[in-house]
C-alpha cells in the first residue's frame, strides 16, 4: 500500500494557486480548498460568525445577515491588528477541519492529497505537508489579475503587503510553478512535479 502524500499548494494573491491545484486534481489528487473550508465557518449563525460579528461590528453584514466578505476584506487588509484578530478566530477551526479531512482521505487510501491554501505558511498548516508547491507569478501579472477582479491599486498594494512576501515563500518550496498565464507551460511543470511526487 502506498503512503499518502500531503502536498501544500500556496503562493501570493492572484498567482494562480487554485488553477495549479485543479491541474493536480485532474491528475488524480484529492484537493482540499482551504478557502472553502474557512467560508463554511463564516456561515450565518455559526459560533465563528458570531465571534467575527462581535469583533468587527454589524457593518460587515448584508441585509440577510450574511458576512459581506468584501467589506470584511477592506477592514482586515488595512489593519494588521484586525487581520490577526480574524485569523485568531478562524485559523484554529480551519486547521482542525483540514486535519479531519486529511484523516478521512487517508483512511480511504488516497495517494496524494493537495491542500490549496493562500495562507498555508502563515497559518501553520505547512507543518502538516510532506511537500510544498509555491506558485510564483511576476508582480505585474498579479496586479493585472487583481485589477480584473475590480480592486484599486491601493487595495492591491495592501493585499499583497498583507501576505508573507512571495520571495520568502519560494525559498521554502520543494517545487516552484512559474505561472505567467501560459497554461500549457504551467501544465508541463505540474506534470513533471506529479511524476516526481
Amino acid at each position: 500500500m502506498k503512503r499518502t502524500i500531503i502536498v501544500g499548494v500556496t503562493g501570493g494573491i492572484a498567482t494562480g494557486k487554485s488553477t495549479i491545484a485543479e491541474m493536480l486534481g485532474r491528475l488524480g489528487a484529492k484537493v482540499i480548498d482551504v478557502d472553502r473550508v474557512a467560508h463554511r465557518f463564516l456561515k450565518r449563525g455559526t459560533i465563528a460568525w458570531r465571534k467575527v460579528v462581535d469583533e468587527f461590528g454589524d457593518e460587515i453584514l448584508n441585509k440577510n445577515l450574511v458576512i459581506n466578505r468584501k467589506r470584511l476584506g477592506k477592514i482586515i487588509f488595512t489593519n494588521k491588528d484586525k487581520q490577526k484578530k480574524l485569523e485568531k478566530i478562524i485559523h484554529p477551526l480551519v486547521i482542525e477541519a483540514v486535519r479531519e479531512k486529511i484523516s478521512r482521505e487517508t483512511n480511504q487510501k488516497q495517494v496524494v492529497i493537495v491542500i490549496d491554501a493562500p495562507l498555508l505558511i502563515e497559518s501553520g498548516l505547512v507543518s502538516l505537508m510532506d511537500k510544498l508547491i509555491v506558485v510564483n507569478a511576476p508582480g505585474h501579472i498579479q496586479r493585472k489579475r487583481l485589477v480584473k477582479r475590480g480592486l484599486t491599486q491601493v487595495e492591491i498594494k495592501k493585499r499583497i503587503d498583507s501576505q508573507l512576501p512571495l520571495a520568502m515563500k519560494v525559498k521554502l518550496a520543494d517545487y516552484i510553478v512559474e505561472n505567467n498565464g501560459n497554461l500549457t507551460w504551467a501544465r508541463k511543470q505540474v506534470g513533471k512535479i506529479w511524476n516526481e511526487i
